[in-house]
């Protein structure tokens, strides 16, 4: 999701952290049927109100739903590229997909550590 938002939303973010997680590796290299999520209940009182962002559906499938190489880099390209950033993303991750190799080899992107991505991040919020 993080990568997603950087390459399509970047004046959304600071940077993004690409950690291991279900998005990482949960989906496999290419799509797959799509899985049915219950809708948030509103609180009492509240059934008037839409239902805020981010939309549940949206992260339940963006979490698992890991896409080919070149559909990732396409958005790690994008927050190269109109980030603004000297570095938008950062590989903290220690197991790596072919889409997440893929994003890693792109110049520009990092390889660290997670307190060091901390580090990077912490550096650019504080200036």
């Amino acid at each position: 999701i993080a990568l997603l938002i950087a390459g399509a939303r970047h004046q959304l973010v600071t940077g993004a952290i690409l950690d291991d997680g279900t998005g990482i590796a949960g989906g496999g290299p290419s799509p797959h049927s799509s899985s049915v999520v219950d809708p948030p209940v509103p609180a009492a009182g509240a059934q008037d109100l839409p239902i805020q962002t981010p939309d549940p559906y949206a992260l339940v499938e963006l979490g698992r739903d890991v896409r080919p190489a070149d559909y990732a880099t396409t958005y790690a390209r994008q927050a190269l590229e109109f980030s603004g950033l000297e570095t938008p993303l950062v590989v903290v991750a220690e197991v790596h997909p072919p889409w997440l190799e893929a994003v890693a080899a792109e110049p520009g992107v990092v390889t660290a550590s997670l307190p060091d991505a901390l580090r990077i991040y912490d550096r650019l919020t504080r200036a």
